[in-house]
């Protein structure tokens, strides 16, 4: 099912193929070799366990149980497994902090170079990432 979901990627090449890489590289060496009826909700919960105690935020590892989702839905979609397992999804509590007050970023942009200015000025009244959302690269 992993070179399902790395044939997916490439093909249609989405910019989160790193990302898949390293979901697959704590999936692999759990779910790896057993068979995709064996992967039930409670080795999943259980995994899900494992990666919390070893330190991993919940957003990670959503991305990774994101990344076994999808591998059960191509595996169905091309006739190879007839059901999915119940995935459960973790809460994620990613507000964005550390927000400035108009005078602070106003008396920021001054310190900026010109060319980034506009940038960061869109990113302060929109809200959006800089790298996520604003400079991405065109597909």
């Amino acid at each position: 099912m992993a070179d399902l979901l790395q044939n997916d990627y490439a093909t249609n090449k989405r910019r989160s193929v790193d990302r898949i890489g390293h979901a697959l590289t704590h999936l692999r060496p759990v779910f790896e070799g057993a068979k995709a009826s064996a992967i039930n909700t409670d080795r999943i919960v259980r995994y899900t366990r494992d990666r919390l105690d070893d330190g991993a935020a919940n957003a990670t590892v959503n991305r990774e149980l994101a990344a076994l989702k999808r591998m059960f839905t191509l595996a169905i979609q091309a006739r190879k497994i007839p059901m999915k397992p119940h995935i459960p999804m973790l809460r994620e509590d990613n507000a964005r902090e550390g927000f400035f007050e108009e005078a602070d970023f106003r008396r920021l942009l001054t310190h900026l170079p010109d060319p980034i200015r506009p940038v960061a000025e869109v990113a302060y009244l929109t809200g959006w990432r800089i790298a996520d959302e604003l400079l991405t690269r065109g597909s």
